[in-house]
């Protein structure tokens, strides 16, 4: 874990007049690439598509696990905890108007956190344009006077920093030591600091000079602390360069790979087992969703045959809905349907299994490796025979109604679907769910017609046009001779 701690000392702030810049190979390199990366992404197709990928796996991501990571690296509590978010970006640059955006919230926390104010300036950091960082250093000292107001006494305030080649930042943060007994600087895909115990050494109206004339300060203080906080920059631009060099050359692969480090070091960090295990599932469904690759044992594949998002999503939905923690599938093919469904059991007890009879002849058990590599392997068995025979097995085994869920993705000629739909029907209980994928497949969608029409103990529920949902209602009372056209 990165985590770089610094406690308050003799810090004073001093103005000056010089203008800061990092003297630094490093970072120029890292601010030439971000522009040149930033004005490919306006003309170049291939560019944008890679970029905005990246991007919305980081979005995805961070949106599920950020604040939850966080504290749990920080080890703080999530209790009184308010997240500062503002649509539109205030204006700064009158004390009148900063003292109208403080004062619309009126309660106290123990526990701001906080973004990029304003949605502006959102897609200038998404698109790694260097410009967006010296808006976000203003926008931390904002903060620090948005603690005054609204934070309790030995408060904690978080704060991210994004693409760090705005040499302000070193004593942005710096800043912090005069309004907090001590920091906390994690470095994971971005940085992010703590700032712990809020007790201001320093006055509301030198924040305010900073803020509304942009005045250049400098802090004095140790010397190791500053040359600490550097390093760290310094080696969080080394990898945002890899991943910008990659970008720039379209190397997907490389970009994958170290797309997967920065989120498996992710993982290390945190002592939350839980935590751990569901940011890990959702590492690889967002790289195979967005790039259509997937990775196990630090190796890349390309994936032809999967669910895609909304399905997945979809999946997930109706399991943690309604508690189920028995599931089928017919046809495993990458995992990627069986990493949806071991990822959404509620109940430790929840179990898969999946038929497939070309996992390893076909698929070279890559199935079974990406439940093996997501430590998900204890909640599922595979049966390596043809639908129609281990079907009738699995009947013979537990008996009718002995399943919650059954997913069909197997064969797709028509007699083969329907002949899984019977089974399925069987093994299902009072409540349970048939999910049929590909349902717009000419033969599957036939199917799809008959069960509608026919299967009137069954009620069809509302789903992505690309698989068809039925929910089990009553048993079969139909006569023996029932039929409607479809």
């Amino acid at each position: 874990m990165t985590v770089l701690t610094l406690k308050r000392t003799n810090e004073k702030i001093v103005h000056t007049t010089s203008k800061f810049t990092f003297n630094n190979k490093l970072f120029l390199t890292f601010e030439k690439l971000s522009k040149d990366v930033s004005t490919e992404y306006t003309t170049d197709t291939e560019i944008k598509y890679i970029v905005d990928n990246v991007s919305k796996i980081y979005k995805i991501l961070h949106r599920i696990h950020g604040f939850p990571y966080l504290f749990d690296i920080f080890e703080i509590e999530q209790k009184d905890f308010f997240w500062l978010k503002f649509d539109e970006s205030p204006d700064l640059t009158t004390k009148k108007n900063i003292d109208s955006v403080i004062n619309s919230t009126k309660l106290k926390f123990a526990t701001i956190a906080s973004t990029t104010i304003g949605s502006k300036h959102v897609d200038t950091i998404r698109n790694f344009k260097c410009q967006a960082e010296s808006i976000n250093s203003l926008y931390t000292v904002f903060k620090y006077l948005f603690c005054f107001k609204h934070l309790k006494k030995n408060g904690n305030l978080v704060v991210a920093f994004y693409n760090l080649c705005y040499p302000r930042h070193v004593d942005t943060i710096l800043l912090g030591l005069l309004l907090f007994d001590d920091l906390s600087i994690y470095s994971g895909h971005d940085v992010y600091v703590l700032f712990k115990n809020f007790n201001p050494k320093i006055t509301q109206k030198k924040l305010y000079d900073i803020l509304i004339h942009n005045k250049p300060f400098h802090i004095d203080c140790d010397s190791k602390k500053r040359k600490s906080i550097l390093q760290l920059f310094q080696r969080h631009v080394k990898k945002k360069i890899s991943i910008l060099r990659s970008i720039k050359s379209r190397n997907i692969e490389e970009l994958l790979s170290q797309m997967y480090t920065v989120f498996i070091n992710r993982l290390h960090d945190t002592k939350n087992e839980k935590l751990y295990n569901i940011f890990k599932h959702n590492i690889n469904l967002s790289f195979n969703a967005s790039f259509k690759k997937l990775i196990t044992s630090d190796k890349i594949y390309k994936i032809h045959s999967a669910i895609n998002r909304g399905e997945g999503g979809f999946l997930r939905k109706i399991i943690q809905k309604n508690q189920f923690a028995k599931c089928l599938e017919i046809g495993m093919a990458f995992g990627i349907s069986s990493l949806y469904i071991t990822g959404s059991f509620e109940s430790k007890h929840g179990s898969l299994i999946s038929i497939d009879p070309y996992q390893t002849k076909q698929w070279n058990k890559m199935g079974v490796h990406l439940l093996q590599h997501e430590n998900m392997s204890k909640r599922h068995t595979l049966i390596q025979k043809k639908s129609y025979v281990a079907l009738p097995e699995l009947l013979h085994k537990f008996g009718e109604q002995s399943f919650d869920l059954v997913f069909i993705d197997g064969f797709h000629t028509f007699d083969y679907t329907l002949v899984d739909m019977f089974f399925s029907d069987k093994l299902l209980r009072i409540g349970g769910i048939m999910i049929i994928d590909d349902a717009l497949h000419t033969s599957v969608k036939k199917c799809v017609c008959y069960a509608t029409n026919n299967y009137t103990h069954f009620k069809k529920i509302s789903s992505p046009s690309t698989v068809a949902a039925y929910r089990k209602n009553k048993h079969d009372t139909r006569s023996w001779d029932f039929h409607r056209h479809f």
